[in-house]
């Protein structure tokens, strides 16, 4: 059986019992010295309260500051056994050899460190952005949710007619003509809002081709992943685009010479988009499909194309998707 320990009464509660019963003694020596009865002291209410006060309160004073004491004593002892505990650890660790608490890093902590850091300052980006919506300066962009419009049951004001989307096996085969450019980039701009009845006009005419349908719901999806990891299209700034090296993209350069066609460098969404790309495999499928759909409607719609309506396609939210793709996947290197 273990041995009780005694209990030990702080030096600051002994000092506290001390000096009461010394009051108490000089109150008795009080009453015996003048004379006066104690029954006289409590003749009257108002009497007897000043005299309780005049006995308790010296009492509540002298506890008071004896358990303030010994709370300090207390404090004053953890803290130096603390002390004592910390110089142990610090003896401990400089007598470690240098070799065991300073490791080489490897390159995949190299590679998780800087995707942490990437990941922060999109985080502080993010925060920036809510901070100015909180503050009403700027206006939070409508999100669309285009399965429930172009894809699924949108529905067109009266005085507009009705197209039926070519779903079936039999439509989607059918060739059209190419659409004209200024509703190509309108479709694969995506609307503004709901409001914008010629974007929503411009896309519809786009879903009856079987290609861009494709390309669109593959591009939706792309982005609607995206978002959910706080990135946003219209938030992007890309480099102004060069119609030269959009062209010479079309007809198949890759490298450093059409690098300006990867415009969108923001280091953070590169490297949130590269990490969704390694781990999610829907979302892997939906880019790899989009990147080559969106390459191949610029080979076929590149030798119509006008200089300004390159920079134009290039300044949609499609194509800011494309460039954060192909340079993720190596496009320009």
């Amino acid at each position: 059986m273990s041995e009780k320990q005694p209990i030990v009464i702080p030096a600051a509660i002994t000092i506290g019992v001390v000096v009461s019963m010394i009051w108490a003694v000089l109150v008795v020596l009080f009453f015996l010295i003048s004379g006066q009865a104690i029954a006289d002291a409590f003749n009257t209410p108002l009497v007897g309260l000043l005299t309780l006060l005049t006995i308790i309160l010296p009492l509540v004073l002298i506890w008071t500051v004896a358990v303030t004491a010994g709370t300090a004593q207390k404090l004053k002892s953890e803290a130096k056994i603390l002390r004592r505990e910390l110089g142990q650890i610090s003896q401990n660790l400089r007598n470690i050899p240098q070799q065991s608490h300073t490791p080489e890093p490897t390159v995949e902590t190299a590679q998780i460190m800087s995707q942490l850091k990437l990941i922060a300052e999109m985080t502080v980006q993010n925060d920036k952005r809510l901070q100015a919506l909180a503050k009403g300066n700027t206006a939070p962009p409508e999100v669309l949710d285009l399965t429930q419009t172009v894809f699924g049951d949108f529905q067109t004001s009266e005085d507009e007619v009705q197209i039926a989307l070519p779903f079936s096996a039999t439509a989607a085969q059918k060739e059209l003509p190419p659409m004209p450019v200024a509703d190509l980039i309108k479709a694969i701009n995506f609307p503004n809002g709901s409001a914008d009845k010629d974007g929503f006009r411009a896309l519809r005419r786009a879903m009856e081709d079987r290609k861009l349908r494709e390309m669109l719901d593959h591009a939706q999806r792309v982005m609607s992943m995206l978002t959910s990891d706080g990135i946003f299209m219209d938030d992007l700034s890309p480099d102004r685009p060069v119609a030269s090296a959009w062209r010479d993209f079309a007809k198949g350069a890759r490298g450093k010479s059409v690098t300006t066609v990867g415009g969108a460098r923001d280091k953070a969404v590169l490297a949130i988009t590269r990490a969704r790309m390694k781990t999610d495999p829907d979302f892997r499928e939906h880019a790899h499909y989009f990147l080559q759909m969106f390459d191949r409607m610029l080979f076929d719609y590149e030798p119509q194309l006008k200089n300004h309506e390159i920079t134009d396609l290039a300044d949609t939210r499609s194509a800011r998707v494309f460039m954060i793709l192909a340079r993720i996947g190596g496009a320009f290197d």
